[in-house]
């Protein structure tokens, strides 16, 4: 590791520390912007009481998987909304299948007993509070009413906008 890697690495760990400080919850390599406690999986886990007493570290994609670190005494989840098996994730992924990570989260299905299926687009569709009750409903309303109203369809799948395309479309 040259010096601007060993500083932008220490760099990665004191925004970190800065970013999870009074947190039971903590993120690495996570998105920007939110507060931990404002995150769908901290809202998640605070509305059922999951982590009065125990410490969670989410790990993700969103930063150098050097800065991955598990720590001891802390249940340790991935946690990726990213293809793990695309080329561009490819050696994050023979990376963190050599953690050991009590629990992956991520919309790939794998033999581990220890993986959730989880796409992305389940946290933009339900509320973390949401109880199961409240997520029948909506489905209903999702499904049923607009039905029968469709004349047409459209689909976009859009991973990243490496090239440009995507931005000059829209």
């Amino acid at each position: 590791m040259n010096i601007a890697e060993q500083y932008n690495s220490l760099k990665q760990r004191v925004y970190d520390y800065r970013y999870n400080f009074g947190s039971n919850i903590k993120y690495y390599n996570f998105w920007k912007g939110e507060k931990p406690k404002e995150i769908w999986f901290s809202r998640f886990i605070n509305s059922r009481n999951l982590a009065q007493k125990k410490k969670i570290c989410f790990f993700s994609v969103l930063g150098k998987k050097n800065n991955i670190r598990l720590k001891n005494n802390r249940i340790n989840i991935f946690f990726s909304g990213e293809n793990m098996y695309s080329d561009r994730f490819i050696s994050y992924r023979s990376f963190c299948e050599k953690q050991h990570f009590d629990l992956y989260i991520d919309f790939n299905t794998y033999a581990n007993k220890n993986s959730i299926r989880f796409p992305l687009w389940l946290m933009f569709m339900f509320e973390p509070e949401a109880t199961y009750n409240d997520i029948k409903i909506r489905v209903g309303q999702l499904r049923y009413p607009n039905l029968e109203k469709r004349q047409r369809f459209c689909s976009l799948v859009a991973s990243h906008d490496f090239n440009g395309i995507r931005g000059k479309m829209f």
